[in-house]
């Protein structure tokens, strides 16, 4: 329970997540919640802070960018009184502007890291001499496991993550959770259905706000610096990891991977000799060469689908350029990404803008791929001279020995069974 004696900050409290927490904190005994908006209370929320009230809570409501250290001292200091002394800190304030890596600048980074960095030291260090309960910072699995466009919110919010740390070394208290999506709010409620729907087909689900709000409550009282809390299937996730780049801390999590190799996850040849060989790769094999390039502009076409989540039903003009569609520039490197994965070939980043249009890609990927002809497999190569022909007279023991002398090894996927767990909370 809270203290109805003890005032609380939440930043971020006029979103979605951040009111989700006020309420859930007034029905846990809060009676003293200070809720920042960069802007202060918005005109749409008063409503919402009036049930907050009902509920017996007195809700101070006040600008703040976190950003800015001056700001967050003055709050610290207008909300830590005498008669309701501040007891702990809810910093859950973010901002997304995603772009690829070459596409960002410093004025995009800051823009995005100063509200989760800057906002959580100063928080720090304006209330390290305070004996607060508790100092939880929303921190991002994107700091974890990445997420494309998002190389300024995943350092962002991996300082939190060290922050905590940090602050657990010195004796203070700190939880750092680095949140998977949310359903329905935070970063994931302004997000389009098509990315989602690509979260999704990664393995990743939202969070349903029940469970989220039930692993807050028992992450409020853990002794542990950092927490991830992610809906997802790992095998699923896995999948989409080249073999030897899989995330260090993850490695116990995913699949071996000797056993995804094994199902063509990589290019790159299994132990054992099996190839990995796609299955788009064997239909083009298996197409006479004239046809080859409709196999290939229906595999494109199905990706683009996918990756721009339309509808499968309509007919997708090979010759209309992608941008015309909405595909973005993160969506040409996903675009990029799925071929190349699909074709078991490198290919350019660029390559919905090299080549802006389905046909034109498909003319372009053909001509890299190289395509074992059906009629040109390799005969079976003859026994070699180890594994002579058993006689009448051989032992069952000889002759077994020359049958097995002709079978390739097969391919063993090894490692410990993976559990897909509906909702995994990681201490990190």
């Amino acid at each position: 329970e809270f203290r109805a004696d003890a005032s609380y900050i939440i930043t971020g409290g006029f979103g979605g997540l951040g009111m989700l927490v006020a309420n859930w904190m007034a029905d846990r005994g809060a009676r003293h919640l200070t809720l920042l908006g960069r802007r202060g209370m918005p005109p749409d929320m008063a409503d919402q802070v009036a049930e907050l009230e009902k509920k017996g809570v007195t809700v101070t409501s006040m600008s703040c960018d976190t950003g800015k250290d001056a700001d967050v001292q003055r709050v610290v200091n207008a909300t830590n009184t005498v008669a309701t002394p501040l007891r702990g800190v809810m910093h859950a304030a973010g901002f997304l502007k995603d772009a690829l890596i070459d596409e960002q600048d410093w004025a995009g980074y800051t823009q995005v890291m100063a509200p989760k960095t800057q906002g959580g030291w100063s928080f720090h260090v304006h209330t390290q001499g305070m004996p607060l309960d508790f100092f939880v910072m929303f921190s991002s699995a994107s700091a974890i496991i990445g997420n494309l466009g998002q190389s300024n919110y995943a350092s962002a919010n991996a300082f939190l993550d060290g922050l905590c740390a940090y602050r657990r070394s010195i004796g203070l208290p700190g939880t750092s959770i680095n949140w998977g999506p949310w359903a329905d709010v935070g970063m994931a409620a302004s997000t389009d259905e098509g990315a989602i729907a690509r979260w999704k087909e990664g393995g990743i689900s939202l969070i349903k706000l029940d469970d989220g709000i039930a692993i807050l409550d028992r992450m409020l009282s853990s002794s542990t610096a950092q927490l991830a809390v992610l809906d997802i299937k790992w095998r699923k996730y896995g999948k989409q990891i080249d073999p030897g780049m899989e995330p260090s801390m993850l490695l116990d999590l995913l699949p071996k991977k000797a056993k995804r190799q094994a199902k063509g996850v990589s290019g790159k040849k299994a132990k054992g000799g099996d190839s990995g060989e796609s299955k788009v790769m064997a239909e083009l094999a298996a197409t006479p060469k004239d046809l080859r390039l409709n196999v290939l502009m229906d595999h494109i076409k199905t990706s683009v689908v996918r990756v721009l989540v339309l509808d499968p039903n309509d007919e997708l003009d090979v010759h209309r350029p992608l941008t015309e569609l909405g595909m973005d520039s993160l969506m040409v490197r996903e675009l990029s990404t799925a071929l190349g994965n699909a074709l078991s070939i490198k290919l350019p980043v660029t390559l919905a803008y090299d080549y802006p249009n389905v046909e034109a890609m498909a003319v372009f990927v053909l001509s890299k791929l190289k395509i074992k002809e059906v009629t040109d497999a390799p005969k079976p190569a003859a026994a070699p001279a180890a594994a002579k022909k058993a006689t009448p007279t051989s032992s069952p023991a000889e002759a077994a020995a020359a049958a097995s002398a002709t079978k390739a090894s097969p391919v063993v996927a090894s490692g410990p069974r993976v559990s897909d767990e509906p909702l995994a909370v990681l201490g990190m």
